[in-house]
């Protein structure tokens, strides 16, 4: 009896090692993942480069696979759509939701995302509460399909009137540029970072005020990916290896 459990428990370690040593490698992998610029850009390569928080967290999950993948950039709302129905794949700094379980697997968290309002260096407003932006000379501009918290949300709701949506980054800087606003809400991370690398981005005020702070998910769509693949993506990510490269992409964008 001693030597038959004994020899249960070393099979049974033996297939755990094993399948830990499993990589993505075995099943075929290609998804589409998408990604927004940040700011106007004159000349625009195809082949450049692509770079900023998300660009990086996905390039790190993927990097321990083989998957083949490619960058289509979208408007958040629109993406939301695509992943729902499965023409994209992958999604990141998603805010984990009730409704949003049924149709994507998420997984992390994969950063705390804090929201601010960005507004012109020429024209600064105090913010100390969520309801003074209510009282601002001009809407605030607000991503169509984000979700800002709760909190937010109830504003929102009661004041429809005090904030425009818009579906891309370009806009929110326009839009800013003109006057035609008083400030949008962005991660602060994002903006940190592009105010220190994006022209585009100089004359921009970053507030201390926080409107939302919460953690953020990457999001794999259910119609397009199976569950086993899903868990091998989860595997990655409890990874040492994974998490150290994380740390890296916090600091680098001043998230520690």
């Amino acid at each position: 009896m001693h030597y038959k459990f004994g020899s249960l428990l070393l099979y049974r370690n033996i297939a755990l090692i094993m399948l830990s040593c499993l990589t993505f490698s075995a099943i075929s992998c290609e998804l589409t993942i998408r990604y927004e610029r940040f700011g106007a850009v004159k000349s625009v390569d195809e082949h450049a480069e692509l770079h900023g928080l998300d660009v990086d967290f996905a390039k790190t999950l993927l990097a321990q696979t083989e998957c083949s993948y490619r960058f289509v950039e979208l408007p958040w709302a629109r993406a939301l759509g695509g992943l729902k129905a499965g023409r994209i794949d992958l999604m990141l700094s998603v805010s984990k939701t009730t409704e949003r379980e049924k149709y994507y697997y998420f997984l992390g968290p994969q950063r705390k995302e804090t929201i601010v309002l960005a507004m012109n260096k020429a024209n600064i407003y105090p913010i100390s509460r969520l309801e003074d932006l209510i009282y601002l000379p001009a809407p605030v501009a607000v991503h169509r399909g984000a979700y800002y918290g709760e909190a937010f949300e109830e504003v929102l709701k009661k004041h429809p009137d005090r904030f425009i949506t818009v579906v891309d980054n370009k806009t929110k800087l326009d839009l800013l540029a003109h006057k035609k606003i008083s400030g949008f809400l962005e991660e602060k991370g994002n903006l940190a970072y592009q105010k220190k690398f994006n022209p585009s981005f100089s004359h921009i005020y970053i507030d201390d005020f926080v409107v939302n702070s919460m953690d953020v998910y990457y999001a794999f769509s259910k119609r397009s990916l199976s569950e086993s693949q899903f868990q091998q993506f989860e595997q990655i990510f409890k990874t040492t290896g994974y998490q150290k490269e994380k740390r890296k992409i916090l600091a680098k964008y001043g998230l520690e």
